[in-house]
């Protein structure tokens, strides 16, 4: 299984895909339809997904979780946001929400330790993969 991103820098995911011991899959927006849209398709085609974490800020944010909730449960997804007074609307759809505060404040290595406390909490955690 594997963890998708979405709105995110590929780099700031580097640590953990090697601390999770499981592949970081990354759907970048294209001309034709933004990173969302493409992980949606790639759920729908049957890629096993574990967690998709979403980076996409605001009410951008909030849509692309609302459009994944109908393809992947609430509680499998992570959104990073820098704006707190959408906390309320991420609990509302069941999505897990992480204040990120300004760009570039929060250690990569927080945000890691948050995508494996998620991931264990998912049902195939004891099949295997992820390491601490």
């Amino acid at each position: 299984m594997n963890i998708a991103c979405c709105g995110i820098d590929r780099e700031q995911f580097h640590a953990a895909e090697q601390a999770c011991g499981c592949p970081v899959l990354y759907f970048a927006d294209a001309p034709d339809r933004r990173g969302d849209v493409r992980l949606a398709y790639a759920l729908r085609d049957g890629v096993p997904i574990r967690l998709a974490v979403v980076g996409y800020q605001g009410a951008a944010g909030l849509t692309a979780c609302d459009f994944l909730c109908s393809h992947l449960p609430g509680e499998r997804i992570l959104w990073l946001c820098r704006r707190p007074e959408f906390s309320t609307e991420a609990r509302r759809l069941g999505v897990h929400f992480y204040p990120v505060g300004p760009p570039d404040t929060v250690p990569p290595n927080q945000i890691t330790q948050e995508l494996i406390r998620l991931l264990r909490q998912q049902p195939e955690y004891n099949k295997g993969g992820i390491t601490e």
